[in-house]
């Protein structure tokens, strides 16, 4: 997904695919060099994902090597997906709707947007094309074509999905996407189906 955004040149965060042995982190030249690594991000923390079920865990990013040793028991091959987390002034998710468009957003962060604790916006592009935004919805308008776009070439390769973006500096990143189930519904800001 991160190759599709920079194949389309929308801005994404630092990530890592990681494949690691718990001997080898013990190694304090190979955690320095890890630790090395994930300076080249943009933030002080990072999101841990292991697999299917063991996901979305931040933690700063000097403690991932014990964080990695402890959720792995220490022993063994392993590999981890590490992201830089960016807080940013918003979480936004995108997905579509027929023709259409929803976008939420929230300044309580994506990960608040992607648990349904937040309380979100939405900018729903209606089939026709028509725009229903609320007022302040001017930092996620400016994004909309990207957001158009991107949306759609995902959808195109993996099917209805959700994206995951975080609006920070005025720069929306692209971070993560969820792959929908055949029972989604999408429901419009009207409450009608889209």
């Amino acid at each position: 997904a991160h190759r599709l955004a920079a194949d389309r040149g929308v801005p994404v965060g630092a990530g890592w695919v990681v494949g690691f042995s718990a001997g080898a982190l013990r190694d304090p030249r190979v955690a320095a060099r890890l630790a090395a690594t994930l300076a080249e991000g943009r933030s002080t923390e990072c999101v841990l994902d292991l697999g299917d079920t063991l996901r979305q865990l931040v933690v700063p990013k000097d403690q991932v090597v014990r964080r990695l040793l402890d959720v792995t028991g220490g022993s063994g091959e392993h590999t981890a997906l590490i992201r830089d987390f960016v807080r940013g002034e918003l979480g936004v998710i995108s997905r579509s709707a027929g023709a259409g468009l929803i976008v939420e957003y929230t300044p309580e962060g994506l990960l608040a947007l992607n648990r349904g604790t937040a309380g979100a916006q939405a900018v729903v592009v209606a089939e026709d094309g028509r725009v229903t935004a609320p007022e302040d919805a001017a930092p996620v308008l400016r994004h909309l074509g990207t957001v158009r776009r991107f949306t759609d070439a995902m959808q195109e390769v993996h099917g209805a999905l959700t994206l995951e973006w975080v609006l920070s500096e005025g720069e929306l990143l692209f971070v993560d996407y969820s792959v929908l189930g055949d029972d989604q519904v999408v429901v419009g800001a009207a409450g009608a189906r889209i």
